[in-house]
């Protein structure tokens, strides 16, 4: 009965918390791409892509603070006694937990091997989409930067059949590599994908080199601009953004960056396994100061934050395979194993 009750309420919460920080991740991510989004419609439809991405970092810090929030209120009106008192109430408050901890889990594991990395491809071929059309609207006589790493200017726009004619026109292109385009020409036409330039000239910086050309006619295609540009084709092919099943024949094949990503993956799950169990230890350490509410903010951020910095290090020393696993799978389980020392010392 005691169990059934306190899921309740730990679900109840973890709904609450997880779409409150997926919105709060969700719209600031959404901030940092103002530059592409010209309508609220735009901003609806990345936002929409992005979300299961955004959820992926939201869950962990919603099941802690579900589990902290929940059992620290019972030392509102001293309800806590009662747990401590009874064995039946200590062992309910156990078993919700758990039982919690699991259903999270088992909502998170195909999140982090299929409909993050899923979607990640989706929003940005949304961005790519949203770009092109930006591009395409752009007026004569202003220069603009229609998505990052792209400046462009025209004397003059006319639009015909689905065609749009430019006259004395200015394109600048960089990319993450400090590669520098500049092309200029007397002509251009836009249709579809393909931009046509006549009578101009490119100026070409790379690697501290330089280089220049005359043409009388050159094509660029703007989708595979903005994937150039934006670095959206590599970002594609790196193992973050593959799903399990073109994940795991790479992982056959010993490579070691789809390797460290399916056992990050599986730190993931297991950091997300801990995070409940973390916050009922912490919910019965500290639920009874004033300020219980901002430790246990403070406490949930802490273990993200150590979680972050656990997978980071070790992709970093993936190269040494022993230090490696010991921070994916070895900072956890200690974490745990000091904080039950800690309660059977003193509860």
């Amino acid at each position: 009965m005691l169990i059934s009750f306190l899921l309740r309420r730990f679900i109840r919460s973890f709904v609450l918390y997880c779409l409150l920080l997926a919105a709060l991740l969700g719209f600031g991510n959404i901030f940092l791409k103002l530059s592409l989004l010209s309508n609220v419609r735009a901003l609806w439809i990345v936002f929409c892509a992005l979300i299961p991405l955004m959820i992926t970092f939201a869950l962990p810090l919603a099941a802690g603070m579900a589990v902290y929030s929940i059992v620290s209120n019972l030392y509102l009106n001293d309800e806590i006694t009662i747990i401590r008192s009874f064995i039946a109430a200590k062992r309910a408050v156990w078993g919700a937990s758990i039982i919690f901890s699991a259903l999270v889990t088992i909502l998170y594991i195909p999140l982090v091997f299929h409909i993050a990395p899923a979607r990640y491809g989706v929003g940005k071929q949304a961005l790519l989409t949203l770009a092109k059309q930006q591009f395409d609207s752009l007026e004569a006589g202003v220069l603009h930067a229609p998505f990052p790493g792209a400046a462009f200017y025209c004397a003059q726009k006319k639009v015909h059949h689905a065609t749009i004619y430019y006259t004395s026109l200015f394109l600048a292109l960089y990319n993450k590599h400090n590669e520098r385009y500049f092309f200029t020409a007397h002509h251009g036409t836009l249709h579809n994908d393909a931009f046509v330039l006549t009578d101009g000239c490119v100026y070409t910086i790379t690697a501290g080199k330089h280089y220049a050309a005359h043409f009388k006619e050159t094509t660029i295609n703007i989708a595979q601009l903005l994937a150039k540009t934006n670095d959206f084709g590599t970002a594609l092919k790196h193992p973050k953004f593959l799903v399990l099943k073109d994940l795991l024949p790479l992982c056959l094949q010993k490579n070691q960056a789809a390797c460290y990503e399916f056992f990050k993956r599986l730190a993931q799950i297991m950091w997300l396994l801990l995070f409940p169990l973390f916050a009922l230890l912490c919910a019965l350490f500290c639920g009874a100061y004033k300020n219980r509410v901002l430790m246990g903010i403070c406490w949930n951020g802490f273990l993200f934050l150590c979680s972050h910095i656990a997978l980071t290090l070790a992709q970093v020393w993936w190269h040494i395979p022993a230090l490696a696993f010991f921070l994916l799978f070895g900072i956890p389980v200690i974490i745990l194993g000091i904080l039950l020392w800690w309660y059977q010392r003193y509860f």
